[in-house]
């Protein structure tokens, strides 16, 4: 059993801890998977919990809504993903996406994700918490690095061209920057943005647009030939001096 690298304490001892313990008494067995992870080990608050789980994404997000009085979303029948919106004392609820694996084992399912830092995962056991890193996301949480966790990524979801840009903006005052070949391959995969729907994109750009220093995060857009495809008017305002 791999020693968790962080405390997962804090979480265990918040309103969130009777979920936790909840969910560690479950068949098949429940991981901590993504950005919640990511934001744990850099210390950051995390508002809410990316689960998968073998089998059962709809079935366990209903069960947690049930037990819980919260609610459930059906977010993606075909691939087994639902939502539980769990009340908190005084606080906002927590989001809980669960999702079914994408492939046919754990690890396969983390090298379909997006990015190696988001590609780590803690399953919870009574008997112990294991720690699941296949693709070496602590040494690029380590060195500051967003990396794609597979050549396909951008491919597989062009939607994460964007979202490559929006964790760098969120984790660039920690010192974060996209990996070289990642960088490129965004450039490269851009163009695909044209198949994702208005709403997706338009959920990533105000994300982007609400990070610090916009103004860098839409002239790195620029840089990459993403900022023409998303917002064609934009690009079309260049050389266009404003009035004093």
């Amino acid at each position: 059993m791999t020693h968790l690298p962080f405390d997962l304490r804090p979480l265990e001892a918040s309103p969130a801890g009777p979920i936790l313990a909840f969910l560690a008494t479950c068949e098949p067995s429940v991981a901590l998977v993504g950005g919640c992870v990511r934001d744990l080990m850099l210390d950051r608050p995390t508002h809410d919990l990316d689960l998968t789980v073998e089998r059962g994404g709809l079935d366990l997000a209903r069960a947690l809504a049930n037990r819980f009085d919260g609610a459930f979303y059906a977010m993606d029948v075909e691939r087994d993903t639902g939502r539980a919106l769990l009340p908190m004392a005084g606080q906002e609820p927590l989001v809980v996406d669960v999702a079914a694996w994408r492939g046919a084992s754990l690890a396969e399912d983390l090298h379909l994700r997006d990015f190696t830092i988001n590609a780590m995962v803690v399953v919870l056991r009574q008997s112990g918490h294991e720690f699941v890193d296949p693709l070496d996301g602590v040494r690029d949480l380590k060195n500051g690095l967003i990396r794609t966790a597979a050549p396909s990524a951008f491919r597989d979801d062009p939607l994460r061209v964007l979202r490559a840009i929006r964790m760098l903006a969120e984790l660039a005052p920690l010192g974060f920057r996209l990996e070289e070949d990642s960088e490129r391959q965004a450039a490269q995969f851009a163009p695909l943005l044209v198949q994702v729907s208005i709403e997706r994109v338009r959920d990533e750009l105000a994300r982007i647009l609400a990070a610090a220093s916009p103004g860098d995060w839409v002239a790195k857009l620029d840089d990459l030939s993403i900022l023409d495809i998303v917002l064609p008017e934009a690009t079309a305002l260049h050389g266009v001096s404003q009035s004093p």
